[in-house]
């Protein structure tokens, strides 16, 4: 049953009836809120300097972009719950969303993004820099073993659209592009690629050896998306642009190297931004659950809270024939409880900062001693949409445990059915 929106006013008592099945559980469920509110008032202030840790686990289907950016609004809802946090650890916040969790590949997405956004405006100046980003931080992943074919073309498509009259660069960014198997590129314009066919580079040019170092020593060494050796390792290349990446076990780095004259070059490269393995283990998790077809189990969220340090995840899904979007509430137990994650609340996507809440005073309720809500002990079960209605009643219960001077009203209808309202007054 979907809770009455909480407000200020208290409806007429109904006329007096004989107190049912349905009734006595309304009361029970009452009582624990009142006992769990008490806990939850007690402990608010030493809390308040302590948020909860919030894992914000996104399962959502869809284009990584576009869900990218709608989850710092999603963060920010969680935020503005009293004593909560979302985990805006970087790379632990991408592995949540099952995304790659080195620092070159979130610098990768956001060029890539702000690259599409300016290109779409006609903006091309714009659109260049973001793109000469994006290829700098995709080098880095590729020489990192990822492959980001597709996204080098998209990022090279961008950056030869906008190239102008500058000859040069529009040669160098051809080349690229055909290393990479696209003739032609999809996305730029037929007329541009014919301004640049396959030449020859080293034909008229002379080869300047240049060095390559890595701190440490023995990275992989890409020049141009082509893989050439260990580190220290010098190669020859022709006057123009290029394109230097290097990864290791310390992490990665490219760098863009303007070669002109004849004199040797040497270029040095510091490798950083490796991603710590907790969090790759979480994307492996988050991985596995958004393309397996399957909800994460109450054991695994606890798994994954537990190595994330927080005690409330919130799950954000989309129903695939509708695509409307809810959010689930999950929070872990204090020891000596079995390690196993326990639905505390719902909603829709609008309802996150209440389900959060609700999930909030659970928790506190737990470390003073205090009961698990009636209904909300029970994971609802993953293809049980039926039980949704009555979880969702003992939620809307349970959100008046964050607001200290909340009273219940519940009122029988008919039968074992009731209307639970949260009144503020």
């Amino acid at each position: 049953m979907t809770p009455v929106v909480p407000h200020r006013t208290v409806a007429r008592p109904a006329a007096r009836r004989a107190p049912s099945r349905g009734a006595a559980t309304v009361a029970a469920v009452a009582a624990a809120i009142a006992a769990m509110t008490a806990d939850a008032r007690a402990q608010g202030a030493a809390a308040g300097t302590a948020p909860l840790p919030v894992a914000i686990i996104d399962l959502r289907p869809g284009d990584p972009a576009a869900l990218r950016e709608t989850r710092a609004p999603l963060a920010d809802a969680v935020a503005a719950v009293p004593g909560t946090s979302p985990i805006r650890d970087p790379a632990l916040a991408a592995a949540l969303a099952g995304d790659a969790v080195d620092a070159a590949a979130r610098q990768a997405a956001a060029a890539l993004d702000r690259a599409r956004t300016a290109f779409g405006a006609l903006d091309c100046a714009a659109a260049a820099a973001a793109a000469d980003r994006a290829v700098l931080a995709l080098a880095a992943r590729q020489a990192a073993g990822d492959d980001v074919r597709a996204e080098l073309i998209q990022a090279y498509s961008y950056a030869l659209s906008c190239a102008g009259d500058d000859d040069a660069r529009g040669h160098a960014l051809a080349a690229r592009l055909r290393g990479l198997g696209a003739d032609p590129p999809p996305g730029v314009p037929a007329h541009v690629w014919a301004r640049y066919p396959q030449v020859d580079a080293t034909s008229n040019n002379f080869a300047v050896p240049v060095s390559i170092a890595t701190a440490p020593a023995g990275a992989t060494v890409y020049v141009d998306h082509v893989v050439a050796g260990a580190s220290p390792v010098t190669v020859y290349l022709p006057e123009g642009e290029h394109v230097v990446a290097a990864a290791g076990p310390a992490g990665t780095a490219a760098t863009a190297l303007t070669v002109r004259g004849r004199a040797p070059m040497e270029v040095s490269l510091s490798l950083a931004g490796a991603p710590p393995p907790r969090a790759l283990a979480v994307r492996d998790w988050v991985a596995a659950w958004r393309t397996g077809d399957r909800e994460p189990t109450p054991r695994e969220l606890h798994q994954l809270l537990d190595a994330v340090g927080a005690r409330i995840a919130v799950l954000v899904t989309a129903a695939p024939a509708t695509g409307v979007v809810r959010v689930e509430a999950w929070a872990a137990p204090p020891p000596p409880a079995r390690p196993v994650a326990v639905l505390v609340g719902g909603g829709t996507i609008d309802q996150i900062r209440d389900v959060v809440a609700v999930a909030r005073a659970q928790v506190l309720a737990w470390d003073r001693g205090g009961p698990t809500v009636a209904a909300a002990a029970q994971p609802r079960p993953a293809t049980d949409r039926r039980a949704a209605k009555a979880w969702w009643m003992y939620a809307a219960i349970g959100g008046a445990v964050a607001v200290a001077a909340a009273v219940i009203v519940g009122s029988q209808l008919s039968g074992d059915t009731q209307v639970v309202r949260i009144v503020y007054p």
